[in-house]
C-alpha cells in the first residue's frame, strides 16, 4: 500500500515551517530490526531522507541512528543529556508508532515531550494519525499536543535552545 498523500504532504509542509537547523534528525540503520517496508522503502530509498526534506535535514543539529520505533537509543539519550535539553519536540511519520513511542519514552525519562500535531502524519491515513494523537493525549497529556504555530512562537523566544525531532 503506497504512503498516502496525507503522509507525504504534512511533514514536508512542517519542514518548511519549523526551523530544522536547530533540530536533530533520526535515520534507519542497516542493522535496525525494523526496516521500511513495501512502497515506503521504494519511496524513501530505504533508510534515506525523503528528497523534499533532504536540504532541511542537512542543517540538523545532530543525527541519531534509530534502531526501533523510539528515538531513545543510547546515543540519543547521551546527546539529550549532554545538551541539557528538558523539552523535546516531535514530528514526523508515523504518528501512531514512532512519534507516539518517542514522546511516551521522553515522558517516562523525565522530559517534557511536545507533539506537533500538524507536523505529523500516518502512512495509514488520517484516521490512524488521529488515533495516535488520541493515545498520546492519554499518555503524555492533552496540553503536550501543539501545532506548528505554537512551536514557532516558542522557538522565537528561545533561539539559543535546540529542538530535537
Amino acid at each position: 500500500m503506497p504512503p498516502s498523500g496525507f503522509a507525504n504532504s504534512v511533514p514536508v509542509r512542517a519542514a518548511r515551517s519549523i526551523d530544522s537547523r536547530r533540530a536533530a534528525k533520526t535515520r534507519w540503520t542497516p542493522t535496525s530490526p525494523l526496516q521500511p517496508v513495501g512502497d515506503q522503502a521504494d519511496q524513501f530509498g530505504a533508510r534515506q531522507v525523503a528528497a523534499e526534506l533532504a536540504e532541511a535535514a542537512g542543517h540538523a543539529h545532530a543525527g541519531v541512528d534509530k534502531t526501533g520505533y523510539t528515538l531513545f537509543t543510547p546515543e540519543a539519550a547521551e546527546l539529550i543529556r549532554r545538551a541539557g535539553w528538558t523539552d523535546l519536540v516531535f514530528c514526523g511519520i508515523a504518528t501512531e508508532s514512532c512519534v507516539l513511542k518517542s514522546a511516551a519514552d521522553a515522558f517516562e525519562h523525565g522530559y517534557a515531550p511536545w507533539i506537533v500535531t500538524d507536523a505529523c502524519a500516518s502512512d495509514a491515513g488520517p484516521d490512524v494519525h488521529d488515533a495516535g494523537l488520541l493515545v498520546a493525549r492519554r499518555l503524555i497529556g492533552t496540553d503536550q499536543l501543539v501545532d506548528v504555530e505554537q512551536v514557532m512562537g516558542q522557538l522565537d523566544t528561545r533561539t539559543a535552545d535546540p529542538v530535537l525531532e
